[in-house]
């Protein structure tokens, strides 16, 4: 190998799936962000006191560490793009979730 070879970061074969992946995790992230401003919005509309407020941000990260352990039991014995995926789903099922638990709370106001 020469001095002037460059060797690329990610091989090309593997770069699409190293940009969904990475694009994954950055809407992850995008998401999780959102929690913030949802709290501040759900207690003015649900008319929240800050202690109930702030339980539900608890609750959700709280979740983070309840939930290490089983996934990492989960990852050793399948594997970790088993427990990726399984995160994946579980949290779209959380946003279906949240999106039917919504509409129904909102109904009424339509």
């Amino acid at each position: 190998m020469t001095k002037n070879t460059k060797i690329p970061v990610v091989p090309t074969n593997l770069l699409v799936p190293f940009i969904a992946a990475t694009s994954i995790f950055a809407l992850w992230g995008f998401a999780n962000d959102l929690t913030n401003p949802m709290v501040s919005a759900f207690k003015k509309v649900m008319i929240l006191s800050n202690e109930e407020a702030y339980n539900v941000q608890f609750a959700f990260y709280f979740g983070y560490g309840v939930m290490a352990i089983p996934a990492a039991l989960f990852i050793r014995k399948f594997s970790y793009k088993s427990g990726l995926l399984l995160g994946l789903a579980l949290y779209a099922l959380g946003a279906i979730l949240f999106i039917l638990q919504l509409k129904t709370v909102l109904t009424p106001i339509f």
